[in-house]
């Protein structure tokens, strides 16, 4: 197995993972203590606040998820036609464009829970 398609499996992973957490943690009998998602102590307070912040930022987490999924596609079958090569600049170029929507999802996340709470 190539860098690039170990790459896109592992990108597959993650893009499934994030799509999975998008459905689920919105779904009304989730039990947010246990649920992965958007785990931070605002979240984490009440149901309500989970529901909210989930159900703000799920459509960012369903976008990136299907994203990513398409990436892992593209680096399989890149990996597959040109018989592999180095793969660490697409990795870490994914990482990186991964790390500003992490970041938003957090703000936007954290604020739909606090709003949920009435601190806002």
């Amino acid at each position: 197995m190539n860098d690039w398609v170990f790459a896109g499996l592992a990108f597959a992973a993650i893009g499934g993972f994030l799509l999975w957490t998008a459905v689920h943690s919105v779904r009304q009998d989730v039990d947010h203590r246990r649920s992965p998602g958007l785990r931070t102590p605002t979240t984490l307070e009440s149901r309500q606040a989970w529901l909210a912040a989930h159900r703000r930022i799920s459509p960012v987490l369903w976008r990136t998820g299907l994203v990513t999924m398409i990436l892992s596609v593209a680096a399989v079958i890149w990996g597959s036609v040109d018989g592999g090569g180095n793969a660490e600049a697409f990795v870490v170029g994914c990482l990186l464009t991964f790390l500003p929507v992490l970041v938003h999802v957090y703000v936007r996340g954290s604020r739909a829970a606090s709003e949920a709470r009435g601190d806002r």
